[in-house]
């Protein structure tokens, strides 16, 4: 791949933060269909690198961790937050990493549930995303929250 990049006139965007990318292709989706943006939050943030974290270290992928415990609500409960509304999208791939972001959100948007929590109108107002890499894949989690203290 050839880029052409001139000092003073264009940022280095070689390597983004795969995170960076898919918080701001989530808020793309929501505009397409005139919604608010998510808030992103630095608490909601910490909760899904927490659970990206967790199952790249111990190779699994799902809502529920190896011992059987629902990850995103256990998460956020050891973060003391409370909330009315709680949701969790995942994503994994093993694309390159410059691509891994728009194939998340590829996928999230094809599964109506997933779908849904990215386009809710009412009930979340908050986001957090966690990006890990493992086992030769990509870990993506939004935590999306709604009446929380984050």
């Amino acid at each position: 791949m050839f880029r052409l990049r001139i000092p003073g006139l264009a940022r280095d965007h070689a390597d983004p933060n795969p995170a960076d990318t898919l918080f701001a292709l989530t808020n793309w989706q929501r505009s397409s269909v005139f919604l608010l943006p998510y808030r992103r939050s630095a608490t909601l943030d910490t909760a899904a690198q927490m659970r990206t974290d967790d199952m790249a270290a111990r190779n699994y992928f799902g809502h529920l961790t190896p011992d059987g415990v629902t990850g995103y609500t256990a998460t956020l409960a050891s973060l003391g937050v409370s909330y009315a509304w709680a949701g969790e999208n995942l994503a994994l791939n093993n694309w390159p990493k410059e691509l891994s972001a728009q194939e998340a959100i590829r996928g999230l948007m094809a599964s109506p549930l997933h779908r849904s929590n990215i386009l809710e109108a009412q009930d979340f107002d908050s986001i957090g995303i966690g990006y890990s890499e493992g086992n030769g894949f990509r870990y993506f989690a939004q935590i999306f929250l709604g009446g929380g203290n984050t």
